[in-house]
């Protein structure tokens, strides 16, 4: 029973540590207000989040490396970080 539970947890630790998230506050570079719906994903993937009223924007599960970001938003410059 002890090796069954220290198994699981062994697993469960191992997949949390695998895990990155991106965070990034999107604001406009003039004015400095946040910006509602911006697109933000990893290029070359469907791994993506669409900023909130606060300009938030967060991808979960993100690859180990370096990962180009893509942002995009209507009558603004798309940017690739």
């Amino acid at each position: 029973m002890k090796f069954k539970l220290l198994f699981i947890l062994f697993l469960l630790s191992s997949y949390a540590n695998a895990q990155n998230t991106f965070k990034a506050i999107i604001k406009d570079s003039i004015t400095h207000e946040p910006l509602f719906g911006v697109a933000v994903s990893i290029e070359n993937t469907v791994s993506g989040a669409i900023s909130d009223a606060n300009g938030m924007a967060i991808i979960t599960n993100v690859p180990d490396g370096d990962q180009p970001i893509v942002v995009y938003f209507i009558g603004y410059k798309k940017t690739i970080l």
